[in-house]
């Protein structure tokens, strides 16, 4: 063992650290009992103080355990290692056999580059980062297709992510929550305003960093590592998502579309075209505009029935606002 280090406490427990039925941990412990009994009977260790590392979850330190012969030495490095281990004597399948570590030469195998990439990729920070960058890059090619750039880098990041994911004790609701951020500042791009959409997303996006990753036992009983994305990195990502993508909707605005919302050439030319209403609105409903159906809206509180001619006002994405034509003729 080395300094510092402890052995034991190895009562059995369940595999989430809940105490097990009475029954059964009679029945594991005493049949783990039995196991440590015979090993320590065959290497000459002390068997009584092993078995109450079961029975008694005792734990020793280092020292204890040499004191009390279940362990043969200890070691604070290698090298001491390799000097107490010369001339000892240990018994194997094929008969007793003399340790022989004399001039024995160490040689350190370093972490290759695909491991040293998959490294630092399962960190909890970096797959937060490469998720969002790569999302917000899929987003910029859908609301400006033809790009292409931002499309392959936003794949490539988003794989990036996943693989770090999946190395780590990841929760699939942050996943989705995370998900959802990306799909509401999509929607931000066909509404008019930085409002509900962009707030609902950088709320979701917060949430999803904080449930993205947890202790993966949920259990105090049994400590294992935890995982968790910095709050600074958290607070830092969402301000500059809120920052690039206002800017980004602003550009996109000014290259081809309206204050009320990004619209592409085709989707310009339907402002101020006429129609007709193919199912009443009151006020949603659809109407046939430029041989097309679409999906439309009329302001809150009106109502135009079906058959009755309309005029395109505004486009939403996929949604018009349409008002009824006579309005228009009356002006």
């Amino acid at each position: 063992m080395a300094p510092g280090t402890s052995i034991g406490a190895a009562a059995p427990v369940g595999s989430g650290g809940a105490e097990l039925p009475s029954t059964l941990s009679r029945k594991v412990s005493q049949g783990t009992q039995a196991f440590i009994r015979s090993i320590a009977q065959v290497r000459g260790r002390n068997p009584s103080a092993l078995e109450e590392t079961v029975s008694m979850a005792t734990a020793y330190s280092a020292q204890e355990a040499l004191e009390l012969g279940i362990i043969d030495l200890i070691a604070p490095d290698t090298q001491s290692m390799l000097i107490q281990l010369h001339g000892r004597t240990a018994a194997t399948a094929v008969g007793t056999v003399v340790i022989d570590t004399e001039d024995v030469p160490i040689t350190s195998i370093d972490r290759n580059f695909l491991e040293s990439a998959i490294g630092l990729l399962a960190n909890p920070n970096v797959v937060l980062v490469l998720f969002v960058v790569g999302g917000i890059a899929l987003l910029v090619e859908l609301s400006a297709p033809g790009m292409l750039g931002p499309g392959i880098v936003g794949a490539i990041l988003l794989t990036l992510a996943f693989v770090g994911f999946l190395k780590l004790p990841g929760s699939w609701g942050g996943l989705v929550l995370l998900a959802v951020a990306m799909g509401l500042f999509y929607a931000e791009t066909t509404a008019p305003g930085f409002s509900v959409f962009g707030a609902g997303g950088i709320v979701a996006l917060v949430l999803g960093s904080v449930f993205l990753f947890g202790n993966g036992s949920g259990s105090s009983d049994v400590p294992e590592p935890t995982y968790t994305v910095s709050p600074i990195v958290t607070g830092a990502t969402a301000a500059l998502v809120a920052v690039v993508w206002v800017l980004f909707i602003r550009f996109v605005r000014s290259e081809g579309g309206t204050s009320a919302g990004f619209q592409t050439e085709e989707e310009a030319e339907l402002e101020g075209a006429w129609g007709v209403a193919l199912s009443d609105l009151e006020p949603s409903g659809s109407v046939r505009v430029a041989s097309q159906e679409w999906a439309a809206s009329a302001d809150p509180g009106v109502s135009i029935r079906k058959g009755e001619e309309i005029r395109v006002v505004g486009v939403y994405g996929q949604v018009l606002k349409v008002e009824r034509l006579y309005q228009e003729r009356k002006r």
